[in-house]
């Protein structure tokens, strides 16, 4: 499993949309062309959740947001400005990659030794 990105949310994070790191965007399906990307994230309990990655059309930056589905993921896991998330994505040959991400409630401890891109727990 590698480690796409670890995020200590902001109120805009919790009451808007999720602003995906720029760097990170090779990790999510190519966007064909196109400016917006579909694909699943399953939690820590097994929930699958459908994202939506939307870049922006014109400009010299993408600025990706995760639109559809994040603020129904943040409504069901209670999250408020100070959590944090890790996403990472599973990479099996000749499969589609499974994303998935874990909460980590304010004040809990994150891991953060990562080696060779792996979260090491």
């Amino acid at each position: 499993m590698v480690v796409i990105f670890v995020k200590e949310l902001k109120q805009t994070d919790i009451e808007h949309r999720l602003s995906w790191p720029t760097e990170s965007l090779g990790h999510l399906p190519t966007f064909n062309g196109g400016n917006r990307v579909n694909f699943e994230v399953v939690d820590d309990t097994g929930r699958s959740w459908p994202f939506r990655c939307s870049i922006r059309r014109t400009g010299p930056y993408a600025k990706p947001v995760i639109t559809s589905g994040w603020l129904d993921f943040v409504r069901a896991n209670n999250l408020e400005s100070g959590d944090t998330i890790i996403f990472y994505k599973d990479q099996v040959p000749d499969r589609q990659p499974t994303y998935r991400v874990r909460v980590f409630p304010k004040g809990a401890p994150v891991p953060t030794i990562f080696l060779f891109g792996y979260l090491v727990v």
